[in-house]
């Protein structure tokens, strides 16, 4: 019987090392995200409404949304409903999602350049403290 040399063994287990690194090298790196972008109908002669989105967060790292703009609106502040009062900053968890809706955490249109009405789209961007703006077209819709 014979033996394999011990250089064959430690360049095939290179071999299998590398490869496995190139597999993950090339695999897609996710990035955070907006999603479900909707904003609430306001009523006639309304100047400001809310809107909800989801922030994504498919990283190991926690980040915060420092701010939000939108295309139809003067101002955008991030609101609590809890404390019924607008917020700094709100934290997206490492590995989740935070979903930005009436009952919690969510965004108050303020100074509305035109009217809107059910179906019009309207652009959403947040800024996170990493300087990333992150952006979804959402709906107008009925609450």
């Amino acid at each position: 019987m014979r033996r394999v040399p011990t250089w064959v063994t430690a360049v095939a287990s290179l071999i299998l090392l590398c490869g496995g690194y190139a597999v993950r090298a090339s695999a897609p790196q996710k990035d955070p995200s907006l999603s479900s972008g909707w904003v609430s109908l306001p009523a006639d002669g309304a100047t400001s409404t809310r809107a909800s989105v989801v922030v994504d967060n498919p990283t190991m790292y926690s980040f915060y949304v420092m701010k939000a703009s939108s295309d139809i609106s003067g101002s955008v502040e991030l609101r609590q409903t809890a404390k019924d009062a607008a917020v700094e900053f709100v934290t997206v968890p490492a590995y989740g999602a935070l979903d930005m809706d009436a009952e919690g955490v969510h965004l108050l249109l303020k100074g509305l350049k035109k009217p809107l009405a059910a179906g019009d789209k309207v652009t959403l961007t947040v800024v996170t403290d990493g300087g990333a703006e992150l952006s979804v077209e959402a709906t107008v819709r009925k609450p």
